[in-house]
């Protein structure tokens, strides 16, 4: 599965989210998703295949978290 920043995905709970930061971290994909209709509902992801599981270790979101925003910043300033 291909899955890019600003691609909107369908997950389990019929909400759509859009990807808003990728990366690959620890030999694998994290993905970090904004539900489209409620921006407070936000999840990290990892990306196996065609399989997405959502990451609920806090200490695995934490490391991720600035590297997502990194990710971002580095978009941001390429525009």
């Amino acid at each position: 599965m291909n899955i890019n920043i600003k691609d909107i995905l369908t997950l389990d709970d019929d909400k759509e989210y859009i990807v808003v930061s990728k990366i690959y971290y620890d030999g694998k994909d994290y993905l970090y998703l904004v539900e489209v209709n409620n921006t407070d509902n936000l999840k990290f992801c990892c990306l196996a295949g065609d399989i997405l599981t959502e990451i609920t270790d806090k200490e695995l979101n934490a490391k991720l978290l600035p590297l997502f925003f990194g990710k971002v910043k580095q978009i941001l300033q390429e525009e």
